[in-house]
């Protein structure tokens, strides 16, 4: 978990809590997950796209998007899971997206 913030602004606390709920959720999408840690990993990685949607730039919150797709992937939710990554390859001109 990365080290807590020493000011009081609530953008501190944001990229805190949106940074360890991201690595949260991608180390539970690395491990083999009982049903209860595949909820944990669920509701770390909603946690981490509603933090950097307040603090982010737009590449956190691509990032952020589809690490949702991941994990919904994992948990066996793939239509929604589609529809996440389509938000995000669907804007071709952002930074995320590698030109050929």
């Amino acid at each position: 978990m990365p080290s807590n913030p020493t000011d009081t602004e609530p953008k501190s606390w944001h990229r805190h809590f949106a940074i360890a709920s991201n690595n949260r959720a991608w180390d539970l999408a690395a491990a083999k997950r009982t049903p209860q840690e595949d909820l944990g990993m669920l509701n770390a990685a909603h946690a981490s796209c509603w933090h950097w949607s307040v603090v982010g730039t737009e590449l956190h919150v691509m990032r952020s998007k589809m690490l949702l797709a991941r994990v919904h992937t994992l948990a066996g939710h793939g239509p929604y899971a589609f529809a996440l990554a389509r938000q995000v390859t669907a804007k071709k001109t952002a930074p995320w997206f590698a030109k050929p």
